[in-house]
């Protein structure tokens, strides 16, 4: 879900289970959240893109998921989808150095396949994992401050 208001966009997901949720998909979409934290916590002045990317890809390489390698993470402002690219993989120290008042998306984007297939369907929107294969996708809009990272999505 996302929110125009003057001029400037927002971005924001996060998924739920519904009914009965198994133990394996609790852990799973517990992996998603303390992902995004982590992601969002490299979110710092000085910082770069590889340093969110790295926290991102680590935390689910060591839980076994597969990372949706060309869904990434993105900049925010006027546009929807602006630049920087945030992938959701990388190497700490590289990439666009982070400044005061950039506004990003982070949004790590997995499956419980370590080598996933996803589809576009027709609506050119809506995006499916291979039939049996859980997918999760948790995202914030973060402002890039002196004092730290600012979730400008936080649900209250």
């Amino acid at each position: 879900m996302g929110v125009f208001y003057r001029g400037f966009h927002s971005d924001c997901a996060v998924t739920v289970g519904c009914g009965d949720v198994p133990a394996i998909a609790e852990k799973f979409l517990e992996i998603g959240r303390r992902t995004l934290s982590a992601g969002i916590a490299k979110a710092r002045v000085a910082n770069h893109i590889g340093d969110i990317s790295f926290a991102i890809e680590t935390i689910l390489k060591d839980g076994g998921y597969g990372i949706v390698a060309n869904l990434t993470g993105h900049g925010v402002g006027r546009q929807l989808h602006e630049e920087p690219l945030i992938p959701n993989f990388g190497q700490a120290g590289t990439g666009v150095k982070l400044t005061e008042g950039m506004v990003i998306a982070i949004e790590p984007i997995y499956t419980t396949k370590t080598n996933p297939k996803i589809y576009l369907e027709e609506d050119g929107w809506t995006v499916t994992s291979e039939k049996g294969t859980l997918a999760g996708h948790f995202e914030h809009t973060i402002a890039i401050t002196k004092g730290g990272p600012i979730v400008l999505t936080e649900q209250g």
